[in-house]
């Protein structure tokens, strides 16, 4: 029986990887629909690859296919298809899940939180043929008015009909969509700074927003909110910033302002305590570029795996002559280690300070 083709193998292998997410089979986690999404997504691409089509329906005609977007993955993440298929299967899945996550990127899809902040690299777009003035249509309904794609069947022989169309993606906005005036103008935290935060955190949802513990414009989870006095031990609240309950930091703009500063300043003490002040002006060969550490780009990746994860990243790097190579990434900090460079990288030359 013939393989299916390379780029069908990888992504299959990538898309397993990620079926075995705890959040895609957890119909209770905030994120289960997006990552069903995703992964339903992912089975759309490998679908409706050209040279996929062609294969399994021969008699097919029309122009020569252009390269889709796992071809794309796949020369910018280039691999040996011998050593792929006799690899283990963590390892097949793991080289799978960097071309479909690479592959879903360039698509333009939004990825769930922890996934959206690795660095898989950019894949180049397909490149429009000569002679042809539009891309065509993607995605099985765009292929049959009855919603199956010709030439794709199932085992009976059936078109398949269960795949869905594609979702529109959300576009990051180029500013909050707030539609309110700042709420506390006070703050020693930069409108842009805060701003840019925003739109990686709650982005559309703004202050109201809720993912599990994460609440509010810039997503303070239980032990943000511990740290800087608004909740106790126990999880019970202290009364500060005129808080009493959940829903009174979500109504309360001002309080969640006040809030993020305060968060901001104790990162910034402990950062200082644990010496990462120090490694401002280093030089870092990152994944996509270079990198200058700076103070906002620290405080930025403190947002998001605080002082200490941001702390253990840069110590890694220095051992390993600041050059980042996930390969030499712990297994277990390799997600938050690539979050950490990323804030470091967009947050590098965006002001805290006002």
């Amino acid at each position: 029986m013939p393989k299916h083709p390379f780029r069908t193998r990888i992504a299959r292998a990538g898309l397993d990887g990620l079926m075995a997410d705890p959040r895609y089979f957890d119909a209770d986690h905030p994120e289960h629909r997006a990552m069903v999404d995703m992964v339903q997504r992912g089975f759309q691409m490998i679908f409706d690859e050209p040279k996929d089509r062609a294969r399994r329906n021969p008699a097919s005609t029309g122009p020569a296919p252009r390269p889709g977007l796992l071809d794309g993955a796949l020369r910018d993440l280039a691999g040996d298809p011998d050593r792929f298929d006799s690899a283990p299967t963590a390892l097949r899945q793991r080289q799978g899940r960097g071309v479909m996550l690479a592959a879903l990127k360039a698509d333009g899809f939004p990825l769930p939180s922890g996934l959206k902040d690795e660095d898989a690299p950019a894949v180049r777009p397909p490149t429009p043929r000569a002679g042809e003035g539009k891309t065509p249509e993607r995605g099985p309904l765009a292929q049959s008015g009855t919603g199956a794609r010709p030439g794709v069947v199932g085992r009976t022989g059936e078109p398949l009909r269960h795949l869905r169309p594609p979702r529109q993606p959300a576009a990051l906005p180029s500013s909050p969509p707030t539609g309110f005036p700042d709420p506390w103008p006070a703050s020693p935290v930069s409108k842009r700074f805060r701003d840019e935060i925003h739109k990686r955190e709650s982005n559309v949802k703004d202050y109201g927003a809720v993912n599990g513990d994460a609440w509010g414009r810039y997503q303070l989870r239980e032990l943000a909110r511990k740290q800087i006095g608004l909740q106790r031990k126990d999880g019970s609240f202290t009364g500060k910033y005129g808080v009493n309950s959940r829903d009174d930091f979500l109504k309360n703009r001002k309080a969640q302002e006040q809030a993020f500063a305060d968060y901001m300043a104790d990162n910034l003490a402990q950062l200082k305590s644990k010496g990462v002040l120090g490694k401002i002006g280093q030089k870092i060969s990152g994944i996509r570029a270079n990198i200058t550490v700076t103070e906002n780009g620290l405080l930025a990746a403190a947002q998001r795996q605080g002082a200490e994860g941001t702390n253990l990243y840069l110590k890694h790097l220095e051992r390993h002559g600041w050059k980042s190579d996930p390969s030499t990434f712990p297994t277990k900090l390799r997600r938050p280690f690539l979050a950490v460079e990323t804030r470091l990288r967009e947050f590098e030359n965006i002001p805290h300070k006002k």
